[in-house]
């Protein structure tokens, strides 16, 4: 079963001082599905040690696949989670930091149909720096299995409207300068081979990108005594 993209949500960071926010996918999540995205945040009251936790709903505890900070030149925290085989319908996701508020707290939702329904995750790397890059990158990763889910994000405080990079498709972006500026992209990589996530800006600071690899569900045996693959019967695989 090939992964496609279903539906996704962007909450904007602001200026305002929060501990959590909050996004309400469109409709809930359809059975089976996964849900991944990013949360980030600058300036934690509380500092860098801050730790990130991702709920729905319905009690689901999302995975935080990895997270990052940087101290220079503003106090920024992010963090990347997903959850796949959804069956309970949720659709409000919630982010919070474990202590204090922090400012421009933003979090982004996607929906994908088609992912692996156990420990789909095939590979990660993120880049985070100070520096003004463009083409912002990931660096790269090389997934073991064809037909994965590629999946890019970036956090860039003073840039709106990133360019995807080559082959992805943009699923949510801030589009308001003021607010922090955020966006997600995928690609469906047919076959293996390294690949990093990169997104084109003209100017920015506390750059941060990253890239995940996400694994297609199995393709199920043709049901019945029916003739499968070169033939076979299905109870012959």
């Amino acid at each position: 079963m090939a992964i496609a993209f279903v539906q996704g949500k962007l909450a904007s960071g602001t200026s305002a001082t929060v501990s959590s926010r909050s996004v309400t996918l469109t409709n809930p999540v359809t059975s089976g599905n996964m849900v991944c995205g990013q949360f980030a945040c600058f300036n934690p009251t509380n500092g860098l040690g801050v730790t990130v936790s991702v709920t729905d709903d319905k009690l689901n505890s999302y995975a935080v696949d990895f997270r990052g900070d940087e101290s220079n030149p503003l106090a920024e925290v992010i963090a990347h989670f997903s959850l796949p085989n959804i069956t309970n319908g949720p659709q409000t996701i919630t982010a919070s930091i474990s202590s204090g508020t922090a400012q421009y707290a933003s979090l982004i939702a996607d929906e994908f149909s088609g992912v692996a329904t156990s420990s789909p995750l095939d590979g990660h790397t993120f880049t985070i720096t100070a520096s003004t890059t463009s083409p912002m990158s990931s660096g790269n990763i090389t997934p073991s299995a064809n037909g994965d889910l590629i999946y890019g994000s970036y956090v860039n405080f003073t840039n709106w409207g990133m360019m995807a990079g080559s082959g992805f498709v943009i699923t949510e972006q801030e589009p308001t300068p003021g607010n922090a500026s955020v966006g997600c992209e995928y690609l469906i990589q047919g076959t293996a081979a390294a690949i990093a996530a990169t997104f084109t800006c003209t100017n920015g600071d506390n750059t941060a990108c990253a890239v995940r690899a996400f694994k297609a569900a199995a393709v199920a045996p043709p049901a019945g005594g029916g003739s499968g693959i070169l033939g076979l019967s299905a109870a012959e695989w």
